[in-house]
C-alpha cells in the first residue's frame, strides 16, 4: 500500500514572504498560509519597501539564514546573491516580468502546497527527500553515503547479470551519483530510489523512475533492485507496486514501462505480477529488450 511520507517537512519551520506586490492581492496567498499552518510551518510577511537599503537587505538575510530551518519566498532580485546563503523561491508575476535569477521558481499561489518549499529547502541543504513507505519498507532519495551500501549490494554477480553495475572506480561512481542527485532528482523530481527495511533501517535495494527513449518515444520506466539477501520476500512486488501508485497519483502520468532482458525470469515474473503486459522486442544499442507496459 502507497502511504504518502511528509518529505522532512518537520526539518522547515518557516517561511519568510518579501514582496513588492500587496499580500492581499495575490491570489491564493491567503490559502496557502492556512496550509503552512496544517503542516505547522510558521509564514511572515514583509514589504520589500522595508529592504531599500542594500545593507538593511544583507543584515536581514544574513539573520534569518543563521536559523537553518527557514525558506524564502519574494517577487523581487535581492542585491546580494541570498540563493548562496539560504534557499530561496521566486513568485514570478507582472511586477518582474516573469522573470527571476533564483533555481526555483513558481508562477502561482493557487493550490501550492508546503511539499514544494520542503523540496526547496532539501535541495539547498543536501537532504534526501523521503518519497513514501508501505507496510515493510521505506523510499527516499539517495545520498552520497550510500554509495558503500550499493557497492556491497552489487557485488553480488546475479545482481549485474542483466543489468548496468557500479562503476569499478568508487570515485566515478561517487561524482556519477553527485551530479544524480542534483540534475535528476533536481529537475524532475523523481529517480532511482533507495529501498530501507523498516524493522533493521537497512538499505535492501533500490528502485524507482527513469526516463528512457523507445522507437522515438519519451516513456517512464520502472526499475528495481534487490539485495541478494533480501530476495524472496515480496519486498520488489511491495515496492513497486507503491511506486506505481505513486506515478499516478502524485505525477499524474497514467502509462509506464519495464525494459527487461528475456533471460531475467524473475523480474518478468514480478512485472506481471504487478500488471504489466509484455508488448513488444525493442533493440537498445546492440541489446535486445522485452517491452512490458501498463496503464495505471
Amino acid at each position: 500500500m502507497f502511504i504518502p511520507n511528509p518529505r522532512n517537512v518537520n526539518m522547515l519551520k518557516k517561511i519568510y514572504c518579501i514582496f513588492r506586490t500587496e499580500p492581499e492581492t495575490i491570489s491564493g496567498f491567503a490559502d496557502f498560509v492556512k496550509e503552512l499552518e496544517k503542516s505547522n510551518i510558521l509564514s511572515e510577511v514583509f514589504s520589500m519597501k522595508k529592504f531599500t537599503d542594500p545593507a538593511e537587505q544583507v543584515a536581514f538575510l544574513n539573520r534569518v539564514s543563521e536559523r537553518k530551518d527557514a525558506v524564502i519566498v519574494t517577487d523581487t532580485e535581492f542585491h546580494i546573491k541570498v540563493a548562496d546563503i539560504m534557499p530561496i523561491a521566486g513568485f514570478l508575476c507582472q511586477n518582474n516580468g516573469n522573470s527571476l535569477s533564483y533555481k526555483y521558481v513558481f508562477e502561482s499561489f493557487e493550490g501550492m502546497v508546503a511539499d514544494y518549499f520542503v523540496m526547496v529547502y532539501s535541495r539547498f541543504y543536501g537532504l534526501p527527500l523521503d518519497i513514501l513507505e508501505t507496510k515493510r519498507l521505506k523510499v527516499r532519495e539517495m545520498t552520497l553515503d550510500d554509495i558503500d551500501r550499493l557497492y556491497e549490494i552489487y557485488a553480488e554477480p546475479s545482481i549485474t547479470e542483466y543489468m548496468e553495475g557500479l562503476y569499478p572506480d568508487r570515485q566515478d561512481e561517487f561524482e556519477f551519483s553527485k551530479s544524480y542527485i542534483e540534475n535528476m532528482y533536481g529537475f524532475f523530481g523523481y529517480g532511482l530510489w533507495m529501498v530501507i527495511e523498516k524493522s533493521s533501517g537497512r538499505i535492501v535495494g533500490r528502485a524507482g523512475l527513469s526516463n528512457r527513449e523507445v522507437n522515438g518515444e519519451n516513456c517512464l520506466e520502472l526499475g528495481y533492485i534487490i539485495a541478494k539477501e533480501s530476495q524472496r520476500q515480496g519486498y520488489a512486488t511491495e515496492v513497486c507496486s507503491a511506486i506505481l501508485d505513486y506515478v499516478r497519483n502524485e505525477l499524474g502520468v497514467m502509462e509506464v514501462i519495464a525494459l527487461m532482458k528475456s533471460g531475467n525470469i524473475a523480474s518478468i515474473r514480478t512485472a506481471e505480477k504487478l500488471g504489466f503486459e509484455e508488448v513488444c522486442e525493442v533493440m537498445l544499442g546492440e541489446e535486445i529488450y522485452l517491452e512490458y507496459c501498463i496503464e495505471l
